[in-house]
Formats: C-alpha cells, structure tokens, sequence
C-alpha cells in the first residue's frame, strides 16, 4: 500500500475487511486513535512567516498543556507556497519525538526540535483518513476532547442488499419524489406523468392509492420538491411552480404560481431558510451555475449567486446541509469527470472528489474521471445524514459515505451488484439498461430509518429494492 506514518501510525487508505455476515470498508488510520496516540494536540493560527520559518500563536489545546503562547515552524524544502498569516494550524504532538502537523489544509510529517520548535519533513498531502481542511481538523480534535466528535472510520460495503419487489403503477413516469407526508414514519413516493401525479404508499405488496385522498388528484407538474415551506414540520410540496400545502389531513393548493425558470434550466431546487429571517427560503440551482433565492411565504427572488461559469455540462446536483463542514448549506454538483461542494455562504472554497473523500480508486482523471451519468442522495447507513451515490454508464458506481465534518468515505462501487448478469443491466434482471432518464429516487419505504431504493421503469413497473440493515459497528 506504499504506507506512510503519522505519529508511528500508517497512513494508506482504506481496507475491506470481510466477514462471514458482513463486508467493512475503513480507514486504516482512525482519526480517534491519532488523538489518543498524541501527548499534545496544539491548534493555532499562523501569526508570522519569514522565509521558511513560521511563528504560530497558540490559540487552545485540545490535549495535554500548551508549551507556550507560540511555537516555531520550520517549513524547510517540503512545504508550498501558500502558507500565510492568519491561516489555521494544528500540531499534535507525538509521544516520542515526532508530530504530524497539518497546514495549508495539508498533513505534513515533522521532527520536535523542541517543545516549541518542529520542522516540518515530509508532506503527506490529503489522506483518505481525514481529508478535509485544517479549521476542520481543529473542530474534530476539540470535539475529540469533550466526547462529542461523531466522525464515521468504518462503513458496511454491501448495501441496498434486501430483496426486491415490483409494483405496478403508470407507463412513462417523468417524475420520481418521496417524503414521509402523513408522520406515520414511512416515506410516501409521488411519482408524476405527463398530466397528472400519484400519491403512493409503497411498503405493502400493492400500491396504495392516496392521491385523491391527499389532495392531488387532478394535480400536475413538471418538478416536485418536498420540503416545509411554512414551519409547521409537514412536508409541503411544491409541484411544477405551484406550492400545496400539507395541512396534515392532505395538500392544498395554496397562493400563486411561483416565477420559477423553466424546468429544463433547473438543476435541483431545495427549502431551506438561508436569509437568516427564520422564514424557508427557496433554492433554485440553474444549469449557468446560478443560485437563486425567492424569499418566503411571498416567494420574491431576492438574491442570484454564481457559483461556477462554464466548463463541462453538470448531470445531477442536489442541495443539503449534511454535507458542510459545519452544517452550512452545501449543494453537490456531478459532471461526469467530476463531483464538487459548493458552500453557498462561501465559507469554504468548492471541494473536489478528493478533498472530499481523499485519494481514492474511484476517481480516475484519466480515465474520465467518475464517467458519471447519474447521482441521488440517500441516507444509506440510518445516521440520519445524507450520503450521495454515483451510478457510471455501464459500470455501477461509487458510494461517498457521509462521516461527518463535510468528509465522506468513498465505497468504490456500491452499486456493481445492482448489474448481476451483463453490461448494462438495470438494477435487477429484467428490468433493462438504466439510463441518464431513469427515474430513481431515496424513500424510507419501512419505516426503519434506513433509505431504500425506488426505481419507476417505462413500462410501469415500481421497482422497491430494500436496504437491509447490517448490524453496528465500531
């Protein structure tokens, strides 16, 4: 594995461990075990550079006493160039006389010249076992310090493995949604058609009907967000560009159409309230790269953000706040080469497949990179955050595990085993080739925290596969 060390630990990447039940993809450095391999965790802000020398000033330690109010950096030849004043720095110290310093959202390898003197030896870069950014690595290991870090290090390989059932609903679906409309703990699915949508219950061995019970019978659109427009906990829907609101015993129709661009300009639209007033906001990525932001409950367009210009077509995007370092509203846009974050507040710059995820099989530059053709969230493992698979043409796809903290763990191909028998099959023999227009969608069919698989086929089969859960592990 070509394994370096950080404090006497190996620093690769990420084993399979198989077992008789399950298969654990993990980290072969614990973020948990580095804190308690060291003696000093110091965490500072790059105060002075002069040449090659840092001055940091000591601004907390999340473990052992600090050995002053500054330490000195020896950058020597390992370090690039854009370290700066006032950038974050965290230095743990090992219980020998090495550290592991990270800097300039790097890990780099270091000698302890003295309590207050280290020289930096080796750049390790990103790592696969933390490889987000040095404010962040602060948080964790104060986090770490009062027993309140949540940072995934292991996740099951094989998922979305129950059985499977097909159900039959209408011919050429356009739309697939879910959202759990009645609190009874199980996610309903919305499936829409040309001129009309369906209100389902899945989790039975037929589809239950609750379209006109609900309040959308005669309802139609060409997109569907769910989402809770009015504070009230209940998922209301905005459907094409007309709002229902869920008043519990059904949907109703409510205010006037909302001035949203075309569909086909939209990329993903999202509820979340980023004005700071307390009131939901509605998001609207457009394929320009675009952010727009329409104000509620009078949904006025009050702010348009530029997030990218150019460059190739994206696939997929999809808006949540599980994917931020700190919970900031984040969306996650998918080209074929590529997947990248966008923080919308601007907090952090856009982070690419490895910045999120580290070093990593899945992500071949020369080989077209993700060659993605299609990506859905989906809460995999029953945390309660969002987890973002990647399906390739033709080839399965990769799964980024949401650990916390903005960082994922990559399971390189979570999704081979749903072609079992020959190129291009669809999840599950016969139901055909998928495609950039199948229509997938998360939903929580059982009611048991974790997201299952729903597919609509052209002609009308509901396929529900279900994501059986495996038992915990450490």
């Amino acid at each position: 594995m070509n394994a370096r060390r950080l404090l006497g630990i190996a620093v690769a990447g990420v084993l399979l461990a198989a077992g008789s039940a399950q298969a654990i993809i993990k980290v072969d450095v614990r973020m948990s075990d580095l804190y308690a391999k060291a003696s000093q965790v110091l965490i500072g802000q790059v105060a002075a550079v002069k040449g090659t020398a840092l001055t940091v000033k000591v601004t907390s330690s999340a473990k052992g006493s600090p050995p002053g109010p500054a330490i000195q950096v020896d950058l020597g030849s390992v370090a690039a160039a854009d370290v700066a004043p006032g950038q974050p720095a965290v230095v743990l110290v090992g219980r020998a006389k090495g550290a592991a310093v990270h800097l300039a959202d790097r890990w780099f390898q270091a000698d302890a010249v003295s309590p207050t003197s280290f020289r930096l030896t080796r750049e390790e870069g990103v790592t696969v076992s933390f490889p987000g950014r040095t404010a962040t690595l602060a948080r964790l290991m104060l986090d770490y310090q009062v027993g309140k870090a949540h940072f995934l290090q292991a996740v099951e390989h094989n998922v979305i493995g129950g059985g499977f059932k097909v159900l039959k609903v209408g011919p050429a679906p356009a739309l697939l949604a879910s959202a759990d409309v009645n609190g009874d703990g199980k996610d309903e699915v919305l499936i829409g058609y040309a001129d009309r949508v369906q209100l389902a219950d899945v989790s039975g061995d037929a589809v239950v009907d609750l379209t006109a019970a609900r309040g959308l019978a005669g309802a139609s659109g060409d997109g569907a967000v769910f989402g809770d427009a009015n504070g009230d906990g209940r998922p209301d829907l905005l459907l094409g560009s007309r709002w229902y609101e869920n008043t519990g015993a059904a949907f109703a129709a409510t205010g006037g159409p909302v001035a949203l661009p075309p569909v086909g300009e939209r990329l993903a639209t999202a509820l979340d309230d980023v004005t700071g007033d307390k009131k939901p906001d509605l998001l609207v990525l457009l394929a320009s790269g675009d952010v727009q932001v329409y104000a509620g409950p009078a949904w006025q367009k009050v702010s348009t953000k530029s997030l990218w210009q150019g460059g190739e077509p994206a696939i997929a995007a999809h808006f949540s706040r599980d994917w931020g370092a700190d919970r900031e509203m984040c969306v996650m846009v998918v080209t074929r080469r590529q997947a990248t974050r966008y923080a919308l507040d601007g907090s952090e710059p856009p982070a690419t497949f490895e910045r999120l995820a580290g070093r990593s099989e899945s992500y071949k530059p020369e080989a077209d990179g993700l060659a993605a053709v299609f990506a859905m969230p989906i809460d995999i493992n029953g945390d309660g955050l969002l987890d973002y698979i990647i399906l390739r043409e033709n080839q399965g796809g990769p799964m980024l595990v949401n650990r916390g903290y903005g960082m994922f763990m990559d399971n390189p191909d979570a999704a081979g085993h749903w072609q079992p028998s020959g190129r291009g099959r669809g999840p599950w023999p016969p139901y055909g080739r998928y495609t950039p227009t199948t229509k997938f969608v998360a939903a929580d069919v059982y009611g048991d925290k974790f997201d299952d698989l729903v597919v609509a086929t052209d002609k009308g089969d509901l396929v529900v596969k279900s994501n059986t859960p495996f038992p915990p592990h450490p």
